[in-house]
């Protein structure tokens, strides 16, 4: 089982108690920058370096 039901429960949790989530906007962004950045890096070749 992934985890899915963790997420939602979370999720639920976040909404009733009005506070951000643990998988908020955040982690999805730096979660999609990554996976941009290891296809470019396969696509070319190279190392890519994320900002910090």
């Amino acid at each position: 089982m992934g985890g899915y039901p963790q997420e939602m429960e979370d999720f639920v949790d976040a909404v009733r108690e009005w506070h951000e989530p643990l998988s908020g906007l955040l982690l999805a962004h730096e979660t999609v920058e990554v996976i941009y950045a290891a296809y470019v890096s396969a696509e070319e070749g190279r190392r890519v370096e994320l900002p910090r």
